[in-house]
Order: C-alpha cells, then structure tokens, then sequence
C-alpha cells in the first residue's frame, strides 16, 4: 500500500512540475543568436503556421541532400514518414553511411538548435541607479523677517534678479528602463547534411546517423550486421596471431608434445576461419546486400 501511495504521489509531482520544466526559457546567447529561417518567425502564431507548412509539405525525397525541403531548406523527418518510412536517429554513429535503395539507406546527418522566436522582459525601476547623484531635497523658502521700520534700498544686484525670469524648470525623479536578459521561448531541431551547413544556421551541431528503413527491423539489421563485422574482424585477428604464435613454437621447440599441441592449435585456428568464411557466404546467400 505504501508502494502505491508513493507511486501517486510521484506522479503527481510530476504533473504539477511538468509546466514548470518543460517551459524552461533559453537563455543561451548562441541558440538566440541562430534565429531560424533567417528571423522571419516573430511569434508563437508564425511559428505554428510554418511548422504546419513544413509538416504538409509533400513531394521532397526522403533524406535527399540535392532535394532538400522546401520549406525550410533542411533536412526534415516528415518527408520521410509521409511516406511510411521508419527514421531511427542514432546518437554515436555505428557504420559508413550506405544505401541499398531509395528509402533503405544510413546516412550521417548534423544536428543543431535554433531559435524560432524570442521575448524581452522589461522591467521599469524609480530606484537610482547605482552611482547616480540623487536629486537634493526641496528647499523651503524662509520666512520673512518682520518689518523692524527700517527702509531698505534696492541694489542693482537686486534689480537684475528680479528682471531675469524665474527658472521654473525642475528636474524630475530619474526612471531607469533595465532590460533583462533576452530569452528564446521556442526551439526548434536543424537537420543538414554537412557541419558547415548547420554551423551557419543552428547552434551546438553534432553528429548523428539517420537509419531509414520501412520498418522498424532496419536497426536489427543494423546492429546485427555491424556485431558480425566486429565479430567477425575480432576472431580472424586471434586466429592469425595463435597461428603466428604456434609456428614459432614449433620451428624453436625440440619437445614433441609441443609441437603437437602447437600443430592441433593451428589446425583449429585454420577451421575457425573456414567456418567463418563459410558463415559470410550463408549471410550472403540471404541478404546479397547484407555487407554493402
């Protein structure tokens, strides 16, 4: 019972907590820098209407690097499941990019991030800036003295100040605009066939290998054909070296029983290959492009 009170409890975290995560902004400087189809997208709206227009977007081959999408010039999964095929995006590259047919084919991709549209957050403060001279506090004027009989004359210094017009400008408090850090609010992954392509118009490329296939039974075939080759490669070396190794000791050893043993490692060393071989031309006669 406390299992699945646990088990509640976690996954109602994880509900309350998922907004919060998944709209985390982007303050990378790099991915706001790479603004996605050269900046034209400029709002939530914009962008939902271009993805839409690339995910409906028909008639570009799959994964073709003379014929990419139109739409937004890059690679782009949807063209290659429109028409029912399998896109497995493997992370470390396992093989040479090869091709059996048009939609059977590994090819190496780069992967980066752009941005599809960023905010500003503005922030206005009447705090004085750090550094800034704050404004001197009013001055009342003072009181006038009492009239004690005496008759006072006006000197010219007197005169020009009362001529002069009163300055009756005053300087207001200083308001301080701060602009806080700008923030991309949608991503968007880049998909391209060269790392100078997607350097140019994404941030962080790496790498990747696209399996395509019209099931999901490529990848089988892919880790099964690539476990063999290492196999394969893995068992001729260490024939080749016993073999290498018995022979010397058979040309410096005077006992018979080491040259008898050394003779029977390399017979079986010899027939390790001979089934090896033999196994290459059973796979072979299945699949004629299982080492293409």
């Amino acid at each position: 019972m406390r299992f699945f009170s646990l088990v509640s409890l976690t996954t109602i975290l994880l509900l309350i907590l998922s907004p919060a995560v998944f709209a985390a902004k982007v303050t990378d400087p790099e991915i706001i820098d790479r603004r996605c189809f050269n900046g034209t997208i400029d709002s939530p709206e914009a962008a939902d209407l271009k993805e839409n227009e690339i995910a409906t977007q028909s008639g570009t081959a799959c994964a073709n690097p003379d014929n990419l999408n139109p739409a937004s010039n890059q690679f782009e999964k949807a063209d290659c499941t429109q028409n029912d095929l399998v896109i497995t995006e493997l992370i470390e590259p396992l093989t040479p990019s090869f091709s059996l047919t048009e939609n059977e084919k590994v090819i190496d991709v780069y992967k980066g991030i752009c941005c599809m549209y960023t905010e500003d957050a503005i922030q206005f403060s009447n705090d004085v800036p750090e550094g800034a001279e704050a404004l001197p506090p009013e001055e009342t004027p003072a009181e006038p003295e009492a009239y004690n009989g005496e008759i006072l004359l006006a000197s010219d210094d007197d005169d020009a100040a009362a001529e002069a017009p009163a300055d009756t400008t005053t300087e207001s408090p200083t308001t301080t605009a701060e602009a806080l850090p700008q923030y991309c609010a949608k991503t968007r992954s880049v998909y391209m066939p060269t790392f100078t392509e997607c350097n140019q118009i994404a941030a962080h490329c790496e790498k990747r290998q696209w399996l395509i296939s019209g099931t999901g039974g490529g990848v089988i075939r892919l880790f099964v054909k690539q476990a063999y080759i290492f196999g394969a490669g893995t068992a001729g070396f260490v024939a080749v070296v016993v073999i290498v190794i018995s022979g010397i000791q058979i040309s410096v050893s005077g006992v018979s029983g080491d040259i008898t043993s050394a003779k029977d490692r390399i017979v079986q060393s010899i027939a390790g290959l001979v089934l090896l071989f033999l196994s290459g031309i059973i796979l072979y006669t299945i699949n004629p492009t299982f080492f293409t």
